[in-house]
């Protein structure tokens, strides 16, 4: 531009002089910084690489200038980007995380071009959104007694799921006879102690879904049905749990043969699977050869169900009451019985008029309800070689023996078979049993107390 200057003498000449300067256009610019405010967004969790969360807002008087973006800092694994327009992104969706981390308090700068940049700072904050996941159920297996009993639980099933939600839980297929049911907290029940069978079904394959408010998922639990490994098994001689047979289900084949004692319901209600006997003429006879097994001790494990009381009951016997008098010439055997006075008794004779035994207090069966008894013999001829156990605990005993065994030292061998449901005295069968029996298991051995505990919870 042109500047003058006027200067004046004092002789009255004044004198103009031009002279020229150079100036830039910018030389009057004052640059002012952009502005930011704190603002917020809102992004879903699991969002994929790329998907905008959206767009952070700036300006500048200066509206010739460019402006530019960039995150300072509270980017957590780099979560975040943000390009030169303000546009903020998913950088790395693996930790955009609901559960790991709700909300993200980034600070964002911005800046012109100015040759000296002016900048400014402000707190972007990005809530994350808390999004419905989809759970995982895997396959399961699982295992349940013969012989449990209804409501008993067979399992739960494992749900995997980050948020701990609430599921619906339902059976699709497999499930046989209904036996299971399944509660919404996955918990897998036996509806009834009378279905299950290894015979029959060995395993259960069932289908099932578990959901929520958005997904299904499926998935298969086998079930597999097994013998009762915990019942006591060693020194088992005959077994007969009553499954719609007298057959013996130890490796022996002792097998009963019924005469009109008739099939009846057993203690867990299920039909057909436990034995009644109502008069004399009731009987399961077996075998003359479980006594060759006792010598050296026996537990006799039955359990009972009278109908009446206060008269003498014989419900397990193999006294040979038809044989030669005189001691130890043929009168031989056990007898097991509720006494008249409601006591329960086992006795070893070796003639009408000479025998060992013990009986419980009185009063110690009911009538009408199942109860568990066992009676153990440790093979010595002898009062105290005995002792009885009712539901699971040994009884207060007192001597039930008569006359005097001096011909033998350990057990003779009764040419009878063990008869269950009545006794059979020197004038023929006697002293019925009335009522029903389940689950006899005979041994050769005392079994321990612990052992007895467990047949007496089966």
């Amino acid at each position: 531009m042109k500047r003058f200057l006027r200067a004046t003498f004092l002789c009255g000449l004044s004198i103009s002089i031009a002279f020229i300067t150079s100036c830039n256009q910018d030389d009057d610019f004052i640059n002012t910084d952009p502005e930011i405010e704190d603002q917020s967004f809102l992004v879903d969790e699991n969002s994929v690489v790329g998907t905008i969360v959206g767009t952070v807002v700036a300006s500048d008087v200066n509206t010739d200038q460019s402006l530019s973006f960039s995150i300072i800092s509270g980017n957590t694994n780099v979560v975040f980007q943000i390009n030169n327009s303000g546009v903020l992104s998913i950088a790395n969706s693996e930790f955009l995380d609901y559960e790991e981390s709700t909300s993200y308090q980034l600070t964002v700068e911005v800046g012109d071009d100015f040759t000296v940049s002016g900048t400014a700072q402000a707190v972007v904050t990005i809530n994350v959104n808390d999004v419905n996941e989809s759970h995982s159920v895997a396959d399961q297996s699982f295992s349940v007694y013969e012989n449990t009993n209804g409501g008993s639980i067979v399992g739960n099933v494992l749900v995997e799921d980050v948020e701990d939600g609430s599921f619906t839980f339902s059976i699709l297929s497999g499930n046989s006879n209904d036996a299971f049911t399944i509660s919404n907290e996955g918990v897998i029940m036996l509806t009834s102690a009378c279905i299950l069978d290894k015979d029959i079904i060995s395993s259960y394959s069932l289908g099932i879904s578990v959901d929520d408010v958005d997904f299904s998922i499926p998935a298969t639990l086998t079930i597999d049905v097994d013998e009762n490994s915990e019942l006591v098994s060693e020194g088992l001689v005959a077994y007969y749990p009553f499954n719609g047979n007298a057959l013996d289900e130890s490796t022996n084949a002792f097998d009963g043969t019924v005469t009109n004692a008739t099939l009846t319901s057993d203690r867990f209600g299920c039909d057909n699977k436990a034995y009644s006997f109502d008069t004399i003429d009731d009987i399961i006879e077996t075998s003359t050869d479980i006594d060759q097994n006792l010598a050296n001790g026996v537990t006799f494990s039955i359990w009972l169900n009278p109908s009446q009381l206060d008269v003498s009951q014989v419900f397990i016997s193999n006294y040979s009451g038809l044989g030669a008098e005189g001691n130890c010439n043929g009168r031989i055997g056990f007898y097991l019985r509720i006494e008249s006075d409601n006591a329960v008794a086992i006795r070893y004779a070796t003639d009408g008029n000479d025998f060992i035994g013990i009986k419980s207090a009185p009063s110690t069966i009911q009538s009408d309800v199942w109860q568990h008894v066992v009676f153990t013999w440790d093979g010595v001829i002898s009062t105290p070689g005995f002792d009885i156990y009712l539901n699971g605990n040994s009884l207060s005993l007192e001597s039930a023996g008569g006359g005097f065994i001096g011909c033998t030292s350990s057990l003779i061998e009764s040419t009878d078979p063990f008869r269950f449901g009545y006794h059979q005295c020197a004038a023929g069968p006697c002293q019925p049993f009335e009522g029903k029996m389940d689950d006899i298991r005979i041994y050769s051995r005392v079994l321990t107390e612990s052992e007895i505990t467990i047949l007496a919870e089966e």
